[in-house]
């Protein structure tokens, strides 16, 4: 058996209890501490897992770290609070008012919708959701609210009759009318489930039973309803409940209900009527005017009081007892179904399902230790030994033990340690001491027994004891003995050791060594329960805390229990509870049940600069962090961690500190990581970006400022350079006069030979010109000779094609400009020569040349000049069958920089089916030709007429 002290808080300041009442772990929150009312009237929690209170003021809203305040106008009583999730609303019920803050805790009124004659209905008392809407009880009306319509429901009952109570049971809202009895309200409408007749007591709940709808009256105890009938509920705490009027009550998630009560505290019940717990005053610390009770995602019962209000862990695993005459280092054992305590004043038992000790008979003053060996219970007090049987406690001898082992020994059957030493004693034929060695050992704590030696840690350290012969072995901080898989195993502050039997010395134990964390900072001990391996050991932060391996597996992580290394407690674990023990009380963990914990918890990070933009100035960026959890537990704190990527890539250390502050961040992009750690040990995270904007000087604008300041200082020197360079301009100006009179020399010498050329050309053009008309009268004379109008029609289209040709060398010998002809000008001559060759005396053709400011160069102009000739030629002769018609020549530069060339008649245009590029025609192919020869396309369309595009790029001028 071990036994070492460290003192452990696990809740901090503990209240005075009752005599041996087990308590479940708690948190007080006094109006101190959330800075608002003191009287708690309502409560409920969102799915996120924040929590909501109604005050006599105001809204409090608790994130798990911080509180925030909200008032309605007049800052009036909030009697009653209802979450609605699906909305993100929060509707409430005051004096005289109603509505709901929505998610960012903006109010907004719903009575104000009502009529004058409507308006007086006084307090709202309760705010209740349900499929079909949210309803608000008054005591003259309740209100329905659904799809944003608002609409009113009145009593079945005469005038002086009133609205109860109003509570939500599967989905249907349950009311009691004074004088009408028991009602259900379906979709707005009121259907009475038991008459006054029936049922007219005062209720203040209505819950969901097994066996229908219990019913909580103000002092008649409960009731129970189904199928139209109204029964009182034999319960066992009716007494009780007509004592201590009911206020509230709720259905809680393991079947229980919870009554808080005006005067009694809050009394928990199982479904069969019967008492489970109370929680007053007077064990707890909670004022008794209680006046809401509420259970949240983790199973904790928030109760409101006229004083505050409180969080009780009910579902815990972990539950404790306090004794008012304990001694400061309390021992306790379990044994036969009963709890063992020693007190200053003797030794009492708690069997299982009672909850008052009943006191072990025999001892006249404090029991200090207590055993179990070998299927006997033992105990002492300040000077002798003791058993314990049928809760009598009978001496056995002196002196007191401090521990005790069985032994094979023939000679004796136990070897106690005590203060002075071991003593050797027998059981049979009765308890007697057989001798006592007070030389080799002294202050022995724990003993064990192996391979027929006695094993023990003494003031002077770990010893093994053989037939009188002691051996010390050097381990530091050993402070526990025990087995496991047949190896005598030590446990230090460092870690465990095996005995080396062949080398007689103490090795690391990997078995277990290996399982113990890097945030072990010291070992406290292991337990063996069935199958699997428990180990204790305080973390880095000092905090004690445990894993749960089968094999190398781990399987489960024990919460953080709030104790610190430097105090002093007693750590057991038997019959699958684990003890801890401060001196003051002892607290019970069971191993086998898994504290419960709601799927929305999360972490969350909140600063007042990213409320509404996630862009903070440079100016300003000094920067907090809020860090809270959004769950709320009984005992120990929430531990954080957090690193910014962008700015630290390294996690800041676990720290219970909740907020963090930074300041002369970059600007940049960052992203805030948080990890938290609960009491149960569940690690959340949450994360949350945010922008550094630059500096001033380092924003677009600046560089702007910067290139435009830039921009001047160059333009002044600039400037400064140009009055340098003047200075060398005028002594090069008298240089270059010299050279001007050269250059104009040269430029006369120019002059004169571009009149030279110029009068060569004319020469050039009007030789030509004078040569094609030569051709042009040979082909005319050719003409008269002719004997076929075949060779007629032949002879004159050359000549016609000759005078196109001709008509371009004119129109340049006459231009200003040589190498370039006006297209305008020289197609309406073309037009003018061929209608003097072709046209009829009563042809009446009308030309529109469309040509702004285009000229061709000679190249260019010649092709499309015969093109034109072709075209023309062919239109006259063969378009109009009437003598009339008209012809469009259409020249335009395109966006890219070649010409387009559109020509259209009015005429009875080419046959259907025609092709013009396998035409035999040798005008058509000879525009084909020159259209190429233009490296162009052309385009042709036969519809009311002909007309032909041709696209080509001209050489530029």
């Amino acid at each position: 058996m071990r036994f070492r002290y460290i003192l452990l808080f696990l809740l901090g300041t503990i209240p005075a209890m009752l005599f041996g009442q087990f308590k479940y772990p708690h948190r007080y929150f006094d109006p101190r501490e959330y800075q608002s009312d003191r009287e708690i009237l309502s409560i409920d929690q969102s799915e996120d897992g924040t929590m909501y209170f109604g005050t006599g003021t105001s809204l409090l809203v608790y994130d798990g770290e911080r509180w925030q305040e909200s008032v309605i106008p007049g800052k009036k009583v909030i009697y009653w609070i209802k979450v609605d999730d699906a909305s993100g609303r929060i509707y409430l019920g005051s004096n005289g008012e109603f509505g709901y803050f929505d998610s960012e805790l903006t109010y907004f009124s719903l009575s104000d919708r009502l009529d004058t004659n409507t308006s007086d209905f006084g307090p709202i008392w309760e705010v209740d959701l349900s499929s079909h809407g949210v309803y608000f009880r008054s005591s003259k009306y309740i209100f329905r609210y659904c799809e944003d319509e608002l609409s009113r429901i009145d009593k079945l009952s005469p005038n002086n009759s009133r609205f109860d109570v109003m509570f939500t049971v599967n989905d249907t809202i349950i009311t009691k009318i004074r004088n009408v009895g028991l009602v259900a309200i379906y979709n707005g409408e009121l259907e009475v489930l038991a008459d006054s007749e029936e049922f007219d007591e005062k209720a203040n709940a209505f819950l969901p039973h097994p066996g229908g709808i219990l019913i909580a009256t103000r002092s008649s105890g409960l009731f129970l309803y189904k199928d139209h009938i109204v029964q009182p509920f034999d319960a066992e705490v009716n007494d009780y409940l007509q004592e201590y009027p009911v206020y509230h009550a709720a259905t809680l998630s393991n079947g229980h209900f919870a009554f808080a009560t005006l005067t009694g505290g809050v009394l928990i019940m199982d479904k069969n009527g019967g008492l489970v717990h109370l929680i007053k005053q007077s064990n707890y610390g909670i004022h008794e005017g209680t006046q809401y009770v509420f259970e949240d995602s983790r199973s904790g019962l928030w109760v409101g009081t006229k004083r505050g209000m409180a969080r009780v862990d009910i579902n815990s695993p972990v539950q404790y007892y306090q004794l008012e005459e304990m001694t400061e280092n309390m021992s306790y054992e379990y044994f036969d179904n009963k709890f063992y305590f020693g007190a200053i004043n003797g030794m009492y038992a708690l069997e299982d399902g009672n909850k008052t000790p009943q006191k072990v008979q025999g001892f006249p003053n404090l029991v200090n230790r207590i055993f179990e060996m070998d299927g006997i219970l033992m105990a002492t007090d300040l000077s002798d030994t003791y058993i314990v049987e049928e809760d009598m406690a009978t001496k056995i001898f002196y002196p007191p033990l401090r521990s005790i082992a069985e032994t094979d020994n023939e000679n004796y059957d136990f070897v106690g340690g005590t203060q002075e030493g071991l003593i050797f004693f027998e059981k049979d034929p009765e308890w007697r001491i057989i001798y006592e060695d007070e030389e080799t050992v002294k202050n022995v704590t724990d003993l064990i027994t192996h391979d027929a030696k006695i094993w023990g840690i003494s003031s002077r350290g770990l010893f093994r004891y053989n037939d009188g012969n002691v051996t010390f072995y050097d381990l530091e901080g050993a402070h526990s003995l025990d087995q496991y898989k047949n190896q005598l195993i030590a446990t230090s502050n460092e870690g465990f050791y095996s005995y080396d039997a062949v080398n007689d010395q103490f090795e690391s134990f990997l078995a277990l060594d290996t399982l113990v964390p890097e945030s072990a900072v010291e070992v406290d001990d292991f337990y063996i329960q069935g199958d699997s391996t428990w180990l204790l050991y305080f973390n880095a932060e000092k905090v004690l805390t445990g894993d749960v391996y089968a094999g190398n597996q781990l399987v489960k992580k024990l919460p953080l229990f709030d104790a610190r290394l430097e105090e002093d407690i007693s750590i057991e674990l038997v019959n699958g509870f684990l003890f801890i023990d401060n001196g003051a009380d002892i607290f019970r963990y069971d191993i086998n049940t898994t504290d419960k914990r709601s799927e929305n918890e999360l972490a969350s990070i909140h600063s007042d600069k990213l409320l509404e933009v996630s862009d903070i100035p440079y100016t300003q960026n000094q920067l907090r962090f809020d860090f809270s959890v959004k769950a709320t537990y009984s005992f120990g704190e929430n531990y954080y961690r957090y690193k910014i990527d962008g700015y630290n890539d390294e996690w800041s250390e676990w720290s219970t500190q909740n907020y963090m502050e930074i300041t002369n961040l970059f600007e940049g992009n960052y992203n805030l990581m948080l990890e938290a750690k609960t009491p149960d040990r569940s690690v959340i995270s949450s994360s949350l970006s945010f922008t550094i904007l630059p500096p001033w000087y380092r924003t677009y604008w600046a560089y702007i400022s910067y290139v435009v300041f830039s921009s001047l200082l160059i333009w002044r020197f600039v400037k400064w350079r140009s009055s340098y360079l003047e200075d060398e301009r005028n002594k090069l100006e008298e240089l270059v006069s010299e050279r001007t009179s050269e250059i104009i020399a040269q430029k006369a010498t120019i002059e004169q030979a571009l009149k030279e050329r110029e009068v060569l050309l004319r020469e050039i053009h009007h030789r030509v010109k004078n040569n094609l008309q030569v051709i042009s009268s040979i082909f005319n004379m050719q003409s008269k000779e002719a004997r076929t109008d075949e060779v007629k029609k032949l002879i004159n289209d050359g000549q016609s094609r000759v005078k196109t040709m001709s008509l371009i060398h004119q129109k340049l010998y006459q231009s200003d400009k040589l190498d370039a002809i006006d297209f305008k000008d020289y197609t309406e001559g073309l037009i003018s020569q061929i209608s003097q060759l072709y046209s009829k005396k009563e042809c009446q053709i009308v030309n529109k040349v469309m040509a702004k400011d285009i000229h061709l160069d000679i190249d260019t102009a010649i092709p499309i000049g015969l093109i034109l000739n072709e075209l023309l030629s062919n239109s006259y002769k063969y378009a109009f069958d009437e003598g009339k018609g008209n012809i469009s020549i259409q020249i335009a530069e395109t966006c890219s920089g070649s010409y387009q060339l559109k020509y259209c008649d009015d005429g009875k245009g080419f046959p259907d089916g025609f092709d013009w590029e396998k035409s035999e025609s040798l005008g058509l192919r000879l525009v084909s030709i020159l259209a190429r020869q233009l490296k162009g396309t052309m385009e042709f369309k036969n519809g009311n007429g002909a007309c032909f595009t041709i696209s080509f790029r001209a050489v530029d001028l």
